[in-house]
């Protein structure tokens, strides 16, 4: 009777997972609250992992199409623009997404040209 009560002992102190949202079982009986709790903070925490590098990626596509379209759309000023200026430009979109948006969202031709000589002398690039 000693072997029997020993390997019964011993599987019920074997730990097994059935399904980590559903019961985690231990030594033949229920895990402790704790213990669920803390399985379902780790699944939590993974699934904001993924969904946070889900959303990085979302965001540098999004930045990487409007610095385009400003840049697109700045080549309007490549007649009056040295090369440098234009580049220096074209930094600052690639940098700064909310400067790609504010030029972009310019209503009118003329305040897209002062944005410009603005950047440029900030930039160092053109004196005020």
């Amino acid at each position: 009777m000693g072997l029997a009560n020993l390997v019964a002992q011993s599987s019920k102190s074997i730990s097994t997972v059935l399904n980590p949202s559903i019961t985690l079982q231990k030594r033949g009986g229920l895990a402790s609250s704790g213990a669920i709790a803390l399985n379902k903070i780790g699944e939590t925490l993974e699934g904001l992992t993924n969904f946070l590098a889900t959303q990085t990626i979302q965001q540098a596509e999004l930045h990487a199409q409007l610095a385009s379209k400003a840049i697109t759309l700045i080549c309007d000023h490549e007649a009056i623009l040295s090369k440098e200026e234009m580049v220096a430009i074209f930094e600052v979109f690639n940098k700064n997404p909310v400067q790609a948006i504010s030029y972009l969202t310019m209503p009118k031709k003329e305040y897209g040209q002062f944005w410009v000589e603005n950047w440029l002398v900030e930039l160092g690039i053109c004196d005020p």
